[in-house]
Order: structure tokens, then C-alpha cells, then sequence
């Protein structure tokens, strides 16, 4: 497999909406006061256990 295809493949798996709302709520959350973010960061660690192992420390 080239290059150009390899780059093809990896653009096929990026979905456009789901990149836009990461943006979005990165952004929103700067908002928040620290104590909601906190709260938001550990529901979503309890119900997505795989994103609440890359949570950075507030």
C-alpha cells in the first residue's frame, strides 16, 4: 500500500461532526467553572471508561 492510499484510508475514518463537537465542547468547557468540570469529567469517565484514562488533571 502507498502513501497516498494509506492517507485516503486514515481520511475515510475521520468523521467530520464528531471532530466538530470535540471543538465545540473543548471551548464550552473552558466556560464551566472548575468544580462542574470536575463533575463532568468523572460521569463521563464512569460511563466511557476508555476516555476517563486520557483525563488530565484540572
Amino acid at each position: 500500500m502507498d502513501k497516498n492510499n494509506f492517507a485516503k484510508g486514515v481520511e475515510r475514518l475521520i468523521d467530520p461532526i464528531s471532530v466538530g463537537t470535540l471543538h465545540f465542547i473543548q471551548s464550552f468547557n473552558r466556560l464551566l467553572p472548575r468544580p462542574i468540570q470536575a463533575r463532568l469529567i468523572t460521569a463521563s469517565s464512569q460511563k466511557n471508561t476508555i476516555h476517563g484514562l486520557c483525563r488530565r488533571t484540572i
